[in-house]
């Protein structure tokens, strides 16, 4: 037991990808960058 190898990791992203599809991938990565952009943007209106 331990972590996972790369070869685990690819398995678990091809079954993702089958699951959910590129085109649902591509809105949740866009979504989670623009999640990100706004905190830093945040965390620097903080700041000032």
């Amino acid at each position: 037991m331990g972590s996972l190898s790369l070869a685990h990791w690819l398995i678990v992203a091809l079954v993702v990808m089958l699951v959910f599809g590129p085109k649902r991938l591509a809105e949740a990565g866009k979504g989670l960058g623009q999640g990100i952009r706004s905190f830093k943007e945040g965390m620097k209106a903080d700041d000032e």
